[in-house]
């Protein structure tokens, strides 16, 4: 619970009480958005995106602000032809 025991809960006034759970709720703000950005750069990477880029916020929208961002055809992934999909099961088995 916020990275405090619940005995020291009688030892803190409501003015630190209040400073530990606003210190929490932007710690785990800054992990959403850090897990966020990890995902966006894989999806990039995976190469989804070449022909229809798309932003971090409409990848994964965190805030309300982010709901707004215009929405693309980017979240339509693509399907693979048999050549691709074989190329991929060749570079993942290379012992077939």
């Amino acid at each position: 619970m916020m990275g405090i025991q619940l005995s020291e809960l009688e030892n803190i006034t409501p003015y630190q009480f209040n400073l530990l759970r606003e210190g929490y709720a932007l710690d785990q703000e800054s992990q959403w958005r850090r897990a966020r950005h990890q995902a966006y750069w894989t999806y990039v990477m995976a190469g989804k995106t070449v022909e229809n880029p798309i932003s971090i916020e409409e990848f994964l929208p965190l805030t309300a602000e982010d709901l707004k961002a215009p929405k693309t055809k980017a979240f339509q992934i693509p399907e693979y032809t048999p050549e691709q999909e074989e190329e991929i099961f060749k570079l993942f088995n290379p012992d077939k």
